[in-house]
């Protein structure tokens, strides 16, 4: 079952735009109220710059862990593709073990699962065609497991076939866990928060700059711009599915092409 939530169903670069316009505002809002409020004396203008070092330092805390946590989160799915495939090959090698007629038949079901899961991958964020290929590919792993276990049945004494059905164990598994990992992604709480940070830091950094009565535009476009290539990143590698940063599924279809050529 797919997952639907307002800001992940919003493309990321309509999110970087918003935000975009919303730290825009943020800085010239609070610029507008520090000019109104500028001293002659440097008291009001140090306790604003103590409160600017804060606020910052929260939100470049925020948006390190945020980051942190998104690109090990890629490392973990980029891990999990690894550890399918290899479990994928070790269970298509012991279906040598299987008799001829059930050998055949494992393998080709094998290469039509190895075929759905590379589907399921290139469907992106085509919700109607990822359900389509989940739904075949555990069709087929009931098949594939149920040629399986009743071989194991039919020779309760044969150990040679406990490896086999220990190696499609393995292979579902780790499908069951990489299909959470591509589920897994920040919290929309999470993502709220960090924006509202950011329109703070933005709030404080303008009134600081009216405190002083100049705006130092090339500075705070910096600010911003970088803000949001750094917030859009994150977003964006939180996506798996879709979006710049993909998750990669390319040892898949190595291995789709290797069974392909191997024997039927």
């Amino acid at each position: 079952m797919i997952e639907h939530e307002i800001i992940y169903d919003t493309p990321a670069w309509l999110l970087a735009l918003v935000l975009l316009v919303v730290l825009s505002a943020a800085i010239e809002l609070g610029f507008r109220v520090g000019k109104r409020h500028r001293s002659s004396s440097d008291t009001a203008a140090t306790g604003a710059g103590t409160m600017e070092a804060a606020v910052f330092g929260l939100f470049g805390l925020l948006l390190a862990l945020s980051f942190s946590f998104v690109v090990s989160r890629s490392e973990e799915r980029r891990h999990l593709m690894v550890q399918e495939a290899n479990a994928i090959g070790t269970a298509y090698l012991r279906c040598d073990i299987a008799p001829d007629a059930l050998r055949t038949e494992l393998r080709s079901e094998m290469r039509e699962y190895v075929d759905q899961r590379v589907a399921l991958a290139e469907a992106g964020s085509d919700d109607v065609r990822a359900a389509a290929v989940a739904k075949s590919a555990n069709v087929l792993q009931g098949k594939i497991w149920g040629g399986a276990v009743g071989l194991v049945r039919a020779h309760p004494d044969g150990d040679a076939y406990a490896l086999l059905v220990e190696a499609m164990n393995e292979m579902f598994d780790m499908q069951s866990a990489r299909d959470a990992a591509m589920r897994a992604h920040l919290p929309t709480a999470v993502l709220v928060f960090l924006a509202l940070t950011a329109a703070v830091a933005a709030v404080v950094a303008g009134y600081t700059l009216g405190l002083a009565g100049e705006r130092h535009g090339l500075a705070s476009s910096c600010f911003v711009v970088l803000t949001v290539l750094v917030a859009f990143t994150i977003v964006d590698m939180d996506r798996p599915r879709s979006g710049l940063f993909r998750a990669p599924v390319g040892m898949l279809v190595q291995l789709q092409a290797q069974m392909k050529e191997g024997p039927p």
